[in-house]
């Protein structure tokens, strides 16, 4: 048997193993439409909690938190600590490398000055 011909039984033997009660290959009507529904209910449920956070953001956004430092400091909260010092060591050289804290360095002396 060649292989063209070896893989065309393999799909014949997959079909026949995945095809329904009434002859519809892969998932049953009823699998199907149950899967609808658990997925409609959990997307709903999602989109609640979304809204939930955005006004929670929002209000600590309002109060004068800076929501992307924030997240940042979440994400390396849950980081074990080896991976969020090797994060932290790269982040450093790249901010380095690109010169983003050049001028952060030159507010500071200005604002030092008109003090």
């Amino acid at each position: 048997m060649s292989e063209t011909q070896t893989e065309e039984s393999n799909v014949e033997v997959l079909q026949q193993q995945t095809a329904s009660e009434d002859g519809e290959i892969g998932l049953s009507d009823k699998q199907l439409t149950d899967f609808h529904g658990n997925y409609a209910r959990r997307k709903s449920d999602m989109d609640e909690v979304r809204g939930e956070m955005g006004a929670l953001i929002k209000d600590f956004e309002e109060q004068g938190g800076h929501k992307a430092a924030f997240k940042l400091a979440c994400k390396l909260k849950a980081m074990e600590d080896s991976k969020a010092q090797d994060f932290l060591r790269s982040l450093k050289r790249y901010c380095q490398v690109f010169g983003v804290f050049d001028q952060s360095d030159m507010f500071e002396t200005q604002q030092i000055a008109a003090e």
